[in-house]
């Protein structure tokens, strides 16, 4: 049986598929069925065409967090063609979504790729450790380290024996770095200031080290100018110091596209020495040998986060300066790549949409019924 899954508070749709057909859904989603006399793919295309969308928007209700009922979702109009027309549009989109998981699984493929080559590089391995739900540990390692059994877990300490073995000298983060400051925020807040210096938090770090600059919050000139440790500059390497998604990192690149810009009270400013080549310690942090020492240093109960000391402890193997380079442009070769495949994966997307969109607002000769809707 064919169904469709609508998000209330987005308006956006999605077709069940067999994978995902024996789940279930959240009061957050409502749930069409029997759609046996359309075509499913076209109805989704349809509801996520700008025409759908801009009356589902109208249709929203609620002051603090807008949501679609399924009364309101009844009287949304459109356009519904001859089934051959149907079938064409879903052909659009299907071939849009094939593609454009090809070229997303090709660019995971490089990004997974990376992890290997950086190993290699530094002749380092790492040899499947099977967890223990109990296991015993050596009293003068308590002393010298943390007593809870995270910072003891077998999967960190085989990583730090597998580090050691490496080809080359091992170096603290500490004695990397000319710098590790994390920011401020206002008092009072930024929210309501819409202009002045971009200030970067957590959120604009995504998940690939790269940045997400959508609704950037700002603080004042003034402000500013009084923290200048947390200045972001070409060549720093960011990363999150607490929440969910601490350990995450991303390197600030020549064409960035603030001239001026500082972090907040969530972000580290990591900053290296003429010693070490930038790209290549975010490489390494980026990496799992870095993420497990990041993981493993976590602290806090209500509030997990890593201090600046915790930071200033990860263990980092360092070639001579011209292999760094080496692998640190082969890194960036590979992400580069990826990011061009992500790009065009939903270009593709885009595209198609775009060709719906065009076709149900008429602007097809093969679709006066969409004129008509």
């Amino acid at each position: 049986m064919s169904s469709l899954l609508i998000n209330e508070l987005t308006g956006l749709q999605y077709f069940v598929t067999q994978e995902i057909e024996h789940c279930l859904i959240s009061s957050e989603i409502i749930r069409i069925q029997h759609l046996n006399e359309i075509n499913p793919t076209f109805l989704v295309s349809i509801l996520n065409s700008k025409a759908a969308q801009s009356q589902i928007q109208r249709s929203t209700k609620g002051a603090i967090i807008g949501h679609i009922d399924q009364e309101s979702l009844k009287s949304i109009k459109a356009p519904l063609p001859p089934r051959e027309i149907q079938d064409k549009i879903a052909n659009i989109m299907d071939k849009a979504y094939k593609q454009r998981r090809e070229k997303l699984a090709k660019a995971n493929e490089l990004l997974d790729s990376i992890e290997t080559y950086f190993l290699e590089q530094l002749n380092i391995q790492l040899p499947a450790v099977k967890e223990r739900r109990s296991f015993a540990v050596r009293l003068e390692h308590l002393r010298e380290r943390r007593f809870d059994p995270f910072y003891h877990r077998q999967v960190y300490d085989s990583l730090a024996t597998s580090l050691e073995k490496n080809s080359y000298p091992i170096y603290y983060l500490g004695n990397l770095t000319k710098l590790i400051a994390s920011g401020q925020r206002p008092k009072g807040g930024v929210r309501r200031i819409e202009s002045g210096i971009p200030s970067l938090g957590g959120e604009r770090i995504n998940s690939n080290g790269g940045f997400n600059f959508t609704k950037i919050k700002y603080v004042l000139r003034d402000f500013f100018d009084r923290l200048e440790n947390v200045h972001v500059k070409p060549g720093d390497i960011l990363m999150v110091k607490d929440g969910a998604t601490t350990g995450k990192v991303a390197i600030v690149p020549k064409g960035f596209p603030y001239k001026q810009s500082c972090i907040n009270e969530h972000v580290f400013r990591i900053v290296p020495e003429d010693k070490v080549d930038p790209y290549y310690l975010f490489a390494f942090l980026y990496s799992s040998l870095g993420q497990k020492q990041i993981q493993r240093l976590i602290s806090g109960a209500a509030q997990k986060g890593i201090t600046r000391q915790a930071v200033s402890q990860i263990k980092i193997p360092v070639p001579p300066l011209k292999i760094q380079t080496q692998i640190a442009q082969e890194v960036k070769r590979r992400r580069k790549q990826a990011e061009t495949l992500r790009s065009q994966a939903e270009r593709v997307l885009r595209e198609a949409k775009e060709k719906i969109d065009s076709m149900i607002l008429g602007g097809s000769d093969e679709t006066e019924w969409s004129r008509r809707a």
